[in-house]
């Protein structure tokens, strides 16, 4: 991330030097896989940033009753069986398209609505958008980072001037956490490849139907 921002700059300079300067020597800002996959991932970011503020309130509204979870349940369901259901994409971090990247964080940016899956959202999109499923995997895990970042920044950005104070029990949370999710996501990788999401979204379907059987019963 930082060559991209010093090779911009670079190029910037170069520009504006002279304008009738010849020879001037440009750098290439992506001229590699990683550098590129810095790129989508902003892109990605950006959406998600834009959406997930904009539904802020509307989020906070609908979590204080069990209807939005059951409906955003659905939602996941539906994206489920649909990225089921499509043949294997071809496209990975060497053919990836700046829309792609665009679409991914699109669908999570709405996925902080309660209910929807931020991970099953995104890997639907990314499968839908014709990625390979265990890329659309990866690539899922990968955004899901500066997402939970930045939600994690707004979080205690809203807490004030609370006072956090820290315990040695947090670090067994977090090991816990750690562990939970390798096997999580090893799991995920089969599951996806096998295309067993299906089987996710008949859970979610029964979740989403007690919940919004418990919102309009209790």
């Amino acid at each position: 991330m930082c060559g991209i921002i010093i090779d911009l700059f670079h190029n910037l300079k170069e520009h504006f030097s002279s304008q009738h300067q010849e020879g001037k020597q440009y750098r290439k800002v992506l001229g590699s896989n990683y550098r590129m996959l810095a790129f989508l991932l902003i892109l990605t970011t950006i959406p998600t940033a834009v959406i997930g503020g904009m539904i802020q309130s509307l989020v906070t509204l609908t979590s204080s009753n069990l209807l939005a979870p059951g409906v955003g349940l659905y939602l996941t369901a539906i994206l489920l069986v649909v990225a089921d259901m499509l043949p294997e994409g071809e496209k990975t971090q060497k053919n990836l398209k700046p829309k792609d990247a665009l679409i991914a964080g699109f669908f999570q940016g709405f996925s902080t609505i309660p209910g929807l899956s931020r991970l099953g959202s995104t890997i639907s999109a990314c499968v839908i958008g014709g990625m390979t499923r265990s890329y659309a995997v990866k690539y899922s895990l990968i955004v899901s980072v500066p997402a939970i970042i930045g939600a994690t920044i707004v979080e205690l950005a809203t807490m004030g001037k609370n006072k956090i104070v820290f315990h040695p029990v947090y670090l067994v949370g977090v090991f816990m956490a750690a562990l939970a999710g390798y096997f999580t996501i090893r799991i995920l990788m089969r599951v996806v490849k096998k295309r067993k999401l299906k089987y996710f979204a008949l859970y979610c379907l029964l979740v989403g139907t007690f919940s919004i059987a418990g919102y309009f019963l209790l």
